[in-house]
């Protein structure tokens, strides 16, 4: 068994966090400014068969960003070989 990274880099560049007082507010800000996504990394990982969706719903049994994000993975897939 190997193990594989997949993370977020946000690097603030002039955004004006000081006005933010939401944690909703504050997760846009750093999702839209984004350098490096969790979503492309893992689809690279998943395309190229270094892992498989049932080790990552295990590794987050309770994140339903990575259900959804899989689910629509797996929709993705199937329409690219149909």
């Amino acid at each position: 068994m190997s193990i594989a990274s997949v993370a977020d880099l946000y690097i603030a560049v002039g955004q004006d966090v000081k006005a933010i007082i939401r944690y909703k507010a504050i997760e846009e800000l750093l999702t839209a400014h984004r350098l490096l996504r969790w979503e492309d990394e893992l689809t690279r990982l998943l395309d190229a068969g270094a892992v498989t969706q049932e080790p990552v719903k295990e590794a987050f049994p309770r994140s339903h960003g990575i259900a959804t994000f899989l689910a629509e993975h797996a929709v993705d897939r199937s329409d690219q070989s149909a």
